[in-house]
């Protein structure tokens, strides 16, 4: 079964949107990058399409307040778009180009990997500095990095996170949640 794909609008009123922008536009922003997604059927690079915009919202936090919050009519299940964002003294209106550029370089990605993996055990999220692993006379060593106090790290992928940081979107690409 196809998953549901439902792109919002710059109006922030789609019911239920999973998806920042279309599948024409994802192709078309590839086709002009000479990024190559023939191998893949268009219902799985919608469902990469989703995963990028889930990955963005989970990632960063965003400047102003959702356009629709939780009494409107129609609850905006999307962080784009939003109130009292600025750029340059003007209002960013709608779903910014830059937001669905970067959405565009995440689904690349998520058409072949995970961008939101759970930690395997015993890590629990940490990043595992130094893994020793002895064969005979088995013995395992484990180095975890400095707590981040209890955050999840999320992977970063520089071309997209980038698109964000140079429109003013968010702060620095480890602005995360």
């Amino acid at each position: 079964m196809a998953a549901v794909f439902t792109v919002q609008n710059d109006d922030g009123d789609v019911a239920n949107a999973n998806a920042y922008d279309t599948l024409a536009a994802f192709k078309q922003y590839h086709d002009d990058r000479g990024g190559d997604y023939s191998a893949y059927t268009d219902p799985q690079i919608q469902t990469a399409i989703v995963r990028a915009t889930q990955y963005v919202d989970s990632r960063f936090l965003f400047p102003g307040v959702k356009l629709n919050p939780e009494d409107a009519a129609v609850y905006q299940t999307t962080e784009w778009p939003r109130n009292y964002v600025y750029r340059d003294g003007v209002q960013v209106e709608g779903i910014p180009l830059a937001l669905k550029s970067a959405v565009h370089e995440y689904a690349f990605r998520a058409l072949s990997i995970p961008l939101l993996q759970d930690a395997p055990a015993p890590s629990g999220g940490r990043l595992v500095n130094k893994l020793r692993e002895k064969v005979d006379v088995i013995e395992t060593e484990t180095e975890y990095a400095a707590s981040t106090g209890g955050a999840a790290v999320m992977p970063a992928y520089p071309a997209a996170d980038f698109i964000l940081l140079r429109a003013g979107l968010t702060r620095t690409p480890g602005l995360s949640r």
